[in-house]
């Protein structure tokens, strides 16, 4: 009798189960527009993991559809149908914004979500209906994380002078400067920050103890400056040398979770952080260690 009643458990266990993954798999997926120049800089690898976390997170399938660079909207279309005829969401990435509006021009009652850029680019404009989402990276925040991380590294810097250099693209705003400086002195007190938007100007007297790359001087990553360094970069971290400590990963891969639980919620338009990925084997120093994923945590 125990035995049966022990077989009937198991039973409704593996049913019970067997309904859950029948439910999971036939509910409409989430699709997100993926090119290859993308893949080969991002890693097959690396999609597949947050592949499988967003899957479980949302308790659907979240797929790829990998179109050639560059693609018309006309291929990109035929290729998410080819995927989905009924998809729950759409993702797009901000390169390829004109496909996102033809394509809810066709299927305006498709959730389409276009994801990344900054606020001022005007092909992100936000069109009047309640099926189209504009999500932009949070570069407030992440910039305020990137002076705080710096701040905390450079810190532990033996030299009179605590010195830190950002490298930025000629669109930075004065006001995201400022915000990285705070960032960088809530933990010293006068830092020498230096300000580059020109990786030629990266000489000896302006060498940072810790250097931030947020859209300029990628090409001073090959050459290794030698000191620990943030990148806000989508580039696999396996082709990066051990001194990158921390990665600011924008891409719609990592930011894609959130946007469907935002679309969901009907917010037509927010601001969406990068995930900083914090290289702890990189690391060697316990206190920097610690006090960099308290900061992680810490509220901008």
């Amino acid at each position: 009798m125990k035995y049966k009643i022990q077989l009937l458990i198991l039973a409704a266990q593996i049913l019970f189960f067997c309904i859950i993954a029948l439910i999971f798999f036939l509910r409409a997926p989430v699709l997100i527009v993926t090119d290859l120049s993308f893949i080969e800089i991002y890693g097959i690898r690396r999609i597949q993991l947050h592949q499988i976390n967003s899957s479980l997170s949302l308790f659907r399938m979240v797929k790829p559809v990998v179109v050639a660079d560059g693609a018309g909207w006309d291929i990109i279309t035929i290729a998410l149908k080819e995927n989905s005829d009924n998809p729950y969401c759409i993702i797009f990435p901000s390169a390829y914004s004109a496909a996102a509006r033809r394509y809810y021009g066709l299927y305006p009652n498709d959730f389409v979500v276009l994801l990344g850029g900054k606020n001022n680019d005007a092909d992100t404009e936000q069109p009047k209906d309640n099926t189209f989402f504009v999500y932009h990276i949070d570069a407030e925040t992440d910039i305020y994380k990137a002076g705080l991380f710096a701040g905390i590294i450079t810190s532990f810097d033996n030299t009179e002078i605590k010195n830190v250099v950002l490298f930025h693209d000629e669109s930075m705003a004065s006001s995201l400067q400022d915000i990285f400086s705070s960032g960088v002195n809530e933990n010293i007190e006068e830092a020498d920050i230096v300000f580059l938007s020109d990786a030629s100007e990266f000489i000896d007297k302006n060498r940072g103890f810790c250097n931030v790359f947020a859209g300029a001087g990628f090409d001073l990553i090959l050459r290794n400056p030698g000191n620990p360094m943030i990148l806000f970069s989508w580039m696999d971290p396996v082709y990066t040398p051990k001194e990158v400590w921390v990665i600011f990963d924008d891409s719609p891969w990592t930011l894609a979770t959130e946007a469907v639980k935002m679309a969901k919620n009907g917010q037509l338009e927010g601001k969406i952080p990068s995930r900083p990925l914090i290289f702890y084997e990189r690391i060697a120093d316990n206190d920097i260690l610690r006090k960099i994923k308290n900061a992680e945590k810490k509220p901008f």
